[in-house]
Formats: structure tokens, C-alpha cells, sequence
């Protein structure tokens, strides 16, 4: 290829060729779609349907619920080594009043966090925006004041998008 640049079969990539079921009717954005290109929410929530943030939420507690045991089992054994009396009931009631179920208005908070902090950028870290006193171009407490930094470390911490029980996760990486 360096020689002569890229080299087609022609038996497999025939030229000028008619390929079928190309789409060859109209296309362009929906009067449905135009109908909300004058909100940017609007055009979010129009394909970002409310069954995803649902869904999102749904397999975000899943995600939560599946490895609980290993997890209860670690810190049991952690503090066990830590030398504190503790039973494994006790640590996992603990951990399961802990753990409040994400709801999906928690999923569109989340997310909307993450589009505000795309569109003020900056070059230090995540916690700056719950920061008591402004840091660089971040305002104090710009997010503070829409959830706290502890939710949402745990929404973000248990974000996934599909089961991992599944027996394509064991092979699907990307």
C-alpha cells in the first residue's frame, strides 16, 4: 500500500455499482424534531425518551444490588482485620440502608451536572464544583446547590448501561 496506495478487488468492490436497499427518499430532520430545535431541553428529552432514563435507572441499581454479598464480604472482613466486633449481618445492613434506590429524575439531574460541567470547563478536578469558594472560573458552589457531592459520586459510581450478569459481558468490551 505504501507504493501504489490503496488497491480494490474489483470482483468484491465492483465500480459504480447500484447497492440495494439504499435508502433513496427523503431525508432532513422531521417536522417533529424541528418542532423542538428551538429548546435544547426539549431536543434532549425528544431522544432521550423517558423509558432510557428508566431504564438507566433500573440497571443502575441492578448494578448496585449484583456483587452486594462480595462487597458485604470484603468490609466484614476489613474490619474484622481492623480488629472492630462486628457480625456480616451487621455490615450489610449497613450497607443496604446506606444505599437509597436511583430514581430516574436523579439519572436526568446527573446527567444535566455533567452537560453544565461540559459547557464550563475547567482544568482541575470534579469537586471543585461543590467548592465553598470560587476556584479559577468555577463559581462557589455551582453544584452544591442542585446535589450534593456524596449523591453524586454514588449515581455516578453505579452509572452502567447493561447487566453484567449477562453472558455477552464477559466477552463484549467495548
Amino acid at each position: 500500500m505504501r507504493e501504489d496506495g490503496w488497491n480494490f478487488d474489483a470482483e468484491i468492490f465492483p465500480e459504480d455499482e447500484e447497492y440495494p436497499d439504499l435508502f433513496g427518499g427523503e431525508y432532513g430532520p422531521t417536522d417533529e424534531v424541528l418542532s423542538k430545535a428551538e429548546s435544547p431541553l426539549d431536543l434532549i428529552f425528544f431522544f432521550m425518551r423517558r423509558s432510557l432514563w428508566s431504564r438507566i435507572a433500573y440497571e443502575s441499581n441492578r448494578y448496585y444490588n449484583q456483587p452486594l454479598n462480595e462487597r458485604a464480604d470484603r468490609m466484614y472482613q476489613k474490619q474484622l482485620d481492623g480488629g472492630k466486633q462486628t457480625t456480616r449481618e451487621e455490615v450489610m445492613d449497613n450497607e443496604t440502608k446506606k444505599h437509597k434506590p436511583i430514581k430516574r429524575f436523579e439519572i436526568v439531574r446527573c446527567i444535566g451536572l455533567l452537560v453544565a460541567r461540559m459547557l464550563c470547563p475547567h482544568s482541575r478536578r470534579l469537586a471543585d464544583h461543590w467548592a465553598t469558594s470560587t476556584a479559577g472560573a468555577v463559581p462557589a458552589g455551582t453544584f452544591g446547590r442542585y446535589a450534593s457531592k456524596a449523591w453524586f459520586g454514588r449515581v455516578m459510581q453505579n452509572l452502567p448501561f447493561s447487566n453484567n450478569t449477562d453472558p455477552r459481558a464477559e466477552t463484549d468490551r467495548a
